[in-house]
């Protein structure tokens, strides 16, 4: 049987040999590191370029993509332009599968939503947001209550107005909240301003004001609703679709 003192004792023979040695390893790897002219810690994660990952949106110079790593963690980016550097929209953590989609450049911003989902026993989570093309700034805020499809637009100070749902259909305003707010969580929870219980409403006809949203339904009717002061509030059953 083999004691503490015995393997000490044993291993006291080999260790000048194993120092000599990884000395020189050592060694070897700084002369070929100078000799290329750089010296690149082994295993260290190289940072996401805006050429990297899988394509999610691409229209001119603005790309969003999505990059899984090394430890099949998940993060999704916008670049807005090709000299610019990414911009992260999602980084939930370990073990939560991204979906980024519904990418759209509406003005001067990109929107798009999020899809989050815990790939052990965790839930899921959604969120619509968008990047401002000129900027870089990001805001983002939930979306559990509303059903997609979703249409969406943007007021002049980045508040969202959207049209949510396929059989009953909500329109609903997600506010912009002034500074400061957590990180990029600047968009109030979606205040429902208009159901109709049997459909009918044009996803893209939605547009927004500073104080008013408007929509058209497929039979080609004008409608609109004030969002600014209203007091409709958000259900969790959107709107009771």
């Amino acid at each position: 049987m083999t004691t503490v003192g015995d393997s000490y004792a044993a291993g006291r023979s080999e260790r000048p040999r194993r120092i000599v040695f990884a000395a020189l390893l050592v060694s070897a790897i700084v002369c070929a590191g100078l000799a290329g002219g750089s010296i690149t810690a082994v295993g260290a994660p190289s940072a996401p370029t805006c050429r990297s990952g899988q394509t999610l949106f691409a229209s001119g110079a603005v790309r969003a993509f999505q990059v899984t790593d090394s430890n099949a963690n998940q993060e999704a980016f916008v670049c807005v332009s090709a000299s610019a550097e990414p911009v992260v929209i999602d980084n939930p953590g370990p073990a939560i599968g991204v979906q980024a989609y519904n990418f759209h450049i509406r003005g001067a911003r990109l929107g798009f939503e999020i899809y989050d989902v815990g790939l052990g026993m965790g839930g899921s989570n959604s969120e619509i947001g968008w990047v401002d093309l000129q900027t870089g700034e990001v805001a983002i805020g939930p979306a559990d209550v509303l059903n997609d499809p979703i249409g969406y637009a943007f007021a002049p100070d980045g508040t969202i107005a959207v049209i949510a749902g396929t059989s009953c259909e909500v329109v609903a305003v997600l506010q912009l909240r002034a500074k400061p707010f957590a990180d990029v969580y600047r968009l109030g929870s979606p205040r429902i301003v208009f159901t109709a219980h049997h459909g009918g409403l044009v996803h893209w006809s939605i547009a927004i004001t500073a104080t008013t949203v408007t929509w058209r339904t497929v039979s080609g009717t004008k409608s609109s609703a004030p969002w600014v002061g209203s007091s409709t509030g958000t259900t969790p059953h959107a709107g009771d679709c």
